[in-house]
């Protein structure tokens, strides 16, 4: 992630541990006894790790130059959870990461070979699929937890590549490992909202594509 980026984490997750701190000091109740299911969706900003030289790897046809990436865009997920015990729960869902996209231009050369033609080059996919993993965390029965999960993502990005005489369709896909570290604070018996990080990685090796995503989510869980 960008220095700014890591700042963000730094301050809110700051700021986070502050306001579970200030929450145990001044209640004892969380969520009454631990809950055996969940629910949990939320928002959030994800970056690609992916720059021009990956664009040009993944994408190009030796004509392209001038390549700027567009890597920031909005996550978005939801999932379901089942507590084996008061540390460990499984975890099944759905995860967003947004969309990636690239401005380049073509020198046309090699557009015989049913390459790009010369002028500007628009490349973008959306980011998404299903995943499945373990999360230990300390008991969600009290104020305020800590978590880490890590499970698989399986994911595909379905996109566009369009340069000045035709446009195409693309479809990405791969099952890769997923990973994060979070904290949660009780709003009430049966709910808490929790920040979290999370890593995924993307890999498609028959279409020689390499990437990772960095999502910082703030979610709502709702106890069964």
């Amino acid at each position: 992630m960008k220095p700014l980026s890591i700042g963000l984490v730094i301050a809110i997750s700051m700021g986070s541990a502050a306001a579970s701190a200030e929450h145990l000091v001044h209640s004892h109740r969380g969520y009454g006894s631990s809950p055996n299911f969940y629910v949990f969706g939320g928002l959030g900003a994800s970056e690609f790790d992916t720059d021009a030289g990956d664009i040009r790897y993944s994408f190009g046809d030796g004509s392209l130059h001038d390549i700027t990436v567009d890597n920031q865009s909005t996550a978005a997920r939801f999932g379901f959870g089942l507590m084996l015990n008061e540390a460990v729960s499984i975890e099944l869902g759905y995860a967003s990461l947004g969309e990636l996209g690239a401005d380049a231009r073509s020198d046309g050369s090699r557009v015989l070979n049913n390459g790009y033609a010369a002028g500007p080059v628009d490349i973008e996919g959306d980011v998404d699929g299903g995943f499945f993993g373990v999360r230990l965390h300390t008991p969600m029965s009290e104020p305020a937890s800590a978590f880490v999960r890590a499970g698989l993502y399986g994911w595909n990005m379905e996109g566009r590549v369009e340069d000045s005489s035709r446009s195409g369709r693309f479809l990405l896909e791969g099952s890769d490992v997923y990973m994060g570290v979070g904290f949660m604070m009780a709003l009430s018996p049966s709910a808490g909202v929790s920040l979290s990080y999370d890593y995924y990685m993307l890999e498609d090796d028959s279409r020689a594509f390499e990437s990772a995503a960095d999502v910082l989510s703030v979610d709502l869980l709702l106890a069964f």
